[in-house]
């Protein structure tokens, strides 16, 4: 199946309905049993498996997708999920420890891990470990060298769901 040109006729000829819709038709076939949409345009991206040595601009891979995101917040030293994605329970181990739990696990854990205070805390964020199931961050005031329960953002790309 490929392509149909829409039909062409000189100016001022009609189009009848049937010339229309077979071109429609076909079309719109073609389009929902394809795997992409031919070459991307300069707003548009096209999503590949493996990525090379060198990746092409304007090209999404499936281990550079965010595949869990979470932003937690601490009430009366209780770390809550504000937002998230792909995140289905926290753990609080102890003040300043704290586990994300994804609700799809991972299929490797060589994920790349990016966390962040939010507000104006003062901390710093380590990621002691991660696994395909759930990753774990301590939290560390930057004034006390203490645990301390903060407010963080973190984002897991990769991973491969």
């Amino acid at each position: 199946m490929a392509w149909t040109t829409p039909t062409t006729q000189s100016s001022g000829a009609l189009i009848t309905a049937s010339i229309w819709n077979g071109d429609l038709v076909d079309n719109l076939n073609y389009l929902k049993g394809s795997p992409t949409l031919g070459t991307p345009t300069a707003d548009a991206v096209v999503l590949a498996t493996v990525a090379g040595a060198t990746p092409p601009a304007a090209t999404l891979y499936k281990d550079s997708l965010v595949s869990a995101w979470v932003s937690i917040t601490y009430s009366a030293g209780t770390p809550s999920i504000s937002d998230d994605y792909n995140v289905s329970s926290l753990t609080d181990h102890a003040v300043g420890d704290v586990s994300v739990t994804y609700a799809t696990a991972l299929s490797v854990s060589t994920y790349a891990v990016c966390v962040c205070p939010t507000a104006d805390d003062d901390d710093q964020i380590f990621c002691s470990s991660r696994t395909t199931s759930a990753s774990r961050y301590v939290i560390i005031n930057d004034d006390t060298d203490t645990a301390s329960d903060g407010n963080l953002t973190v984002v897991i790309v990769g991973g491969w769901q």
